[in-house]
């Protein structure tokens, strides 16, 4: 299991934001024998909490500079705080993600990966009248970036498929076969998660 770690994100919260992080925080570490020495006692951590809430309070209503400076100030003083919560909590749990949601932070997110593509769909296998070539066209799988494009001229036997190429387009002019020879094609589609299932077969005629 991937070890975690604090994430705050600060910067993305206003002031209201930081006093409920700063409460959160209060609340789930008060008793929390987890954390027995935070850096920041939890006493002091509430004193910042109430102080900036009162003061953010008094700015807004008033609306004088000189308070929303002092709120600016306060709001400084508990960020400085909650860091270095963080910090102690980050210490002691190691990774630990249950831990660190027991401290009221959050941790971060395990990136979303994407499944394996789904199976291409509408594959058509078109007559060109261009000696040796067929025109395949089909619609774009979800999940898909790539196609690897497969011919054969006896489908029924598994090995008999070739790749004739691997590309990004959802178009490819096959070129330098046998005229007045039906050929078979199927498309796979592929991603970083690994490779979807074979499209259904189309066949045409070369020219």
């Amino acid at each position: 299991m991937a070890l975690k770690k604090v994430v705050l994100n600060l910067s993305r919260l206003n002031t209201e934001g930081i006093i409920s992080l700063g409460n959160n925080i209060a609340e789930k570490m008060t008793g929390n024998l987890s954390f027995p020495t935070p850096p920041v006692s939890m006493n002091d951590l509430v004193k910042s909490v109430n102080d900036l809430a009162a003061a953010f309070a008094a700015a807004k209503f008033s609306r004088s500079k000189v308070e929303f400076a002092t709120a600016r100030t306060l709001k400084a003083a508990l960020i400085s705080n909650i860091k270095q919560e963080a910090a102690y909590v980050s210490f002691v749990a190691d990774g630990d993600e249950e831990m660190i949601l027991s401290a009221g932070m959050n941790v971060n997110k395990a990136k979303q990966k994407h499944p394996t593509p789904a199976q291409v769909k509408d594959l058509q296998a078109e007559f060109t009248g261009i000696p040796g070539s067929i025109l395949l066209r089909w619609k774009r799988s979800l999940y898909s970036n790539m196609f690897r494009v497969y011919v054969s001229v006896t489908p029924d036997v598994a090995n008999s498929w070739k790749l004739v190429t691997t590309i990004t387009s959802r178009r490819l002019m096959v070129d330098n076969l046998a005229s007045t020879t039906k050929f078979y094609f199927k498309v796979v589609p592929v991603n970083a998660a690994g490779v979807g299932p074979d499209s259904e077969i189309a066949e045409a005629i070369a020219a």
